[in-house]
């Protein structure tokens, strides 16, 4: 393992002015670094241009820090810093193909139709053919189509994307709920909705499989604490808690969703998982019910953003096999994992 950081990241440091933080302790450590370089130079852009252009124009920079970027990307290549790096870079306007390979799906979208030579009609007319829309409104039209000749300007707002091309066809859920109960039953409502055609259920309703739900796990928590000459302590939660004080867990409690379709009544199980909904819970039900309608439309989820920590979720019914390619032909992200 190397004992130094590498020259890009030197290099950066140098241009940055951070003679301070020559400091190298491992690999993770350095990968940490020059995201932390991405930052500054985000921060640096902020304060130097006007909003508009720091949201939706390109920064200006030397070409010698455009080019220790360049650099740093491609000894960056495999970890997490490589999609920062590639944003800096779109910012900077490199557009250069090693750039768009590493950046992320929503940012390099609408500069591969540019590249292509999409148009706002033709991608209408794509979706028209997979069924997934009538025609996009003109308005839409005239704005992808500028953003696909400025790229750049969308580059942050991947949710505009998805609502400008399926409209009413997109489900939007809050995937974590503050108050402990993530509604699953209104993600398959909102799915069974946007469906083509809408499925009606009768009624739905969501509750808790048992009627206790967090369950006192103090006798058998344990936590563990390193010393430092590298031992470890480990005790159990009951030794140190004081009187009237426990750890509760929801692990093993379900949420129960029942639904009325055609007079028929139908349930699934939910995992509890604190404030989190159990997605895929929901998109696999759904599409096990679609199969039992003999349709062939399944729920899918976009991928997330850039910045998104996965609090929130945009789905769409749309069909099992056309979708899949349309998506694959015009670089639109997809959570493909569930069952």
């Amino acid at each position: 393992m190397p004992n130094d950081f590498k020259p890009s990241t030197k290099k950066l440091f140098k241009l940055l002015g951070w003679y301070d933080r020559q400091h190298f302790r491992d690999e993770n450590d350095e990968v940490s670094r020059v995201y932390e370089v991405c930052i500054e130079l985000s921060n640096r852009a902020y304060k130097e241009h006007s909003e508009e252009i720091y949201k939706h124009g390109t920064w200006t920079a030397d070409q010698d820090l455009v080019d220790a970027l360049r650099e740093a990307l491609v000894d960056h290549s495999t970890d997490y810093a490589a999609h920062f790096l590639a944003y800096t870079l779109l910012k900077y306007g490199c557009r250069r193909p090693e750039t768009l390979a590493q950046s992320h799906p929503w940012h390099h979208l609408m500069f591969r139709w540019h590249e292509e030579g999409h148009t706002a009609t033709h991608v209408s007319q794509m979706l028209q053919e997979a069924g997934i829309v009538e025609q996009l409104p003109p308005e839409s039209i005239e704005k992808i189509n500028s953003w696909i000749q400025n790229p750049a300007f969308i580059l942050d707002d991947h949710i505009s994307i998805i609502f400008e091309l399926f409209g009413p066809r997109v489900a939007f859920a809050n995937l974590r709920d503050i108050g402990f109960e993530p509604r699953h039953d209104e993600l398959f409502r909102d799915l069974a909705t946007s469906a083509i055609p809408p499925i009606s259920l009768n009624s739905i309703s969501q509750g808790i499989e048992t009627e206790e739900r967090f369950k006192d796990v103090s006798e058998t928590t344990q936590l563990s604490i390193r010393n430092h000459d590298g031992t470890t302590v480990k005790y159990l939660i009951s030794d140190q808690r004081a009187e009237g004080i426990g750890i509760f867990s929801d692990q093993d409690s379900h949420w129960v969703v029942q639904y009325m379709l055609n007079g028929e009544t139908y349930q699934f199980l939910a995992d509890c998982s604190g404030t989190w909904m159990d997605v895929e819970a929901v998109i696999n039900h759904f599409n096990q019910l679609m199969d039992r309608l003999n349709r062939r439309e399944q729920a899918f989820r976009f991928g997330m953003g850039y910045h998104e920590n996965g609090e929130w979720g945009f789905f769409i019914v749309a069909d099992r096999d056309r979708f899949p390619e349309l998506a694959r032909q015009l670089y639109i992200p997809l959570h493909l994992h569930f069952k």
